[in-house]
């Protein structure tokens, strides 16, 4: 039996490692499958018929953090010696390192890329030329939309027989939200890392506009942990939303946060396959989404509303419109359910398989 081996970071809560598990599960019934990852920080209830390998704890210090990617390169180059396929994420650290040991150890390799935001244009200098040599060295790419695969051949300049789209496996549920629009509290949410790209500051403006300047009686919840959560919390209080916002924190199942929400919105400044577009439609939950990866999900605005990165206006009177034409808005996203058949198990799991076949 073939072994596939994937390598990550870490097992925070997040869409691309949500993404690495399900794919490292579906596989698990035809290889053995292991996961290596830098840090023990799952976030995840792991599936059981996985080997995970976990280098190091968190380390504090220069000598000591040295030590720690140390000992997760050693892992990596150990497991490749006996993988006969390798698939790393994306993130230049990780591809650099991982496509130089595959070089050596003569393993093919996959760099699963779920990104298209800044990483490919803010490194510089070596790092840059590293990352982009990672691309060219590796015998396959995968990514996750059309939109990600256009954001990488910007960034590098790869052979076509070298690249491909395979969206990601998308399961769907039995949870539906509210047929009817209740007007005295309508429930917005957004769901992702508290960070710059996820831009949850204008989704706030924007509540703060929609209850000002139009009287629309609202709530928002955002569930998601990260490094912006005091920014976040600063801006509430500034606008004085302190009674209408949620920071939820990390929900172990956003179906049924999603169910009991009127719209979902994602504002993200730069998004490959933003998974939350797509379980908001499996719930027929209506979705506002920026104009990246999810204007395929959405089929370029057939099954959601699509708008502009980081426009105000364009969102306040997005959520206004579905707010006055709420069955509508509704029927879009039901047909959107409909469609995610595009990205079922029985889809997309035999596009990997004849890929790993075919590298093996």
């Amino acid at each position: 039996m073939k072994t596939i081996t994937f390598v990550s970071a870490g097992l925070q809560k997040n869409g691309s490692v949500a993404m690495i598990l399900n794919l490292a599960s579906l596989l698990s019934e035809k290889y053995i499958v292991k996961i290596v990852t830098h840090f023990d920080n799952a976030e995840y209830k792991l599936p059981l018929n996985i080997k995970y390998i976990f280098s190091d704890t968190v380390r504090q210090g220069i000598f000591l953090k040295l030590y720690s990617k140390l000992k997760f390169i050693y892992q990596i180059y150990r497991q490749s010696t006996t993988s006969d396929l390798i698939i790393c994420e994306e993130s230049a650290s990780i591809a650099i390192i991982t496509a130089q040991i595959c070089a050596l150890t003569n393993k093919p390799i996959i760099i699963w890329n779920h990104s298209c935001r800044g990483e490919f244009i803010q490194t510089q200098g070596i790092i840059n030329y590293l990352y982009k040599r990672s691309y060219q060295q590796a015998t396959h790419t995968v990514n996750v939309s059309l939109y990600a695969q256009n954001c990488l051949l910007n960034f590098t300049n790869l052979n076509s027989s070298k690249i491909s789209v395979i969206y990601n496996v998308i399961k769907t549920n039995n949870i539906t939200n509210p047929n009817i629009l209740d007007l005295d509290n309508i429930q917005l949410i957004g769901i992702g890392a508290l960070d710059k790209n996820k831009n949850f500051e204008l989704i706030i403006n924007c509540l703060h506009q929609l209850k000002n300047k139009y009287n629309v009686k609202c709530t928002l919840t955002i569930c998601g942990s990260g490094t912006y959560k005091t920014k976040l919390k600063e801006l509430i209080t500034k606008l004085g939303l302190g009674s209408y916002v949620v920071l939820y924190g990390i929900a172990q199942d956003v179906y049924p946060l999603i169910s009991a929400s009127h719209i979902l919105i994602s504002a993200s400044n730069s998004e490959a396959f933003p998974l939350t577009v797509a379980e908001a439609l499996s719930c027929n939950t209506p979705v506002i989404a920026t104009n990246t990866g999810a204007s395929e999900i959405l089929n370029s605005g057939d099954y959601g509303t699509i708008i502009e990165k980081d426009n105000l206006e364009q969102m306040t009177n997005a959520i206004l419109s579905i707010v006055n034409n709420y069955p509508q808005a509704k029927e879009k996203a039901i047909l959107g359910n409909k469609s995610l058949s595009r990205f079922s198990e029985d889809k997309i799991l035999p596009q990997w398989l004849e890929l790993i076949e075919r590298l093996t």
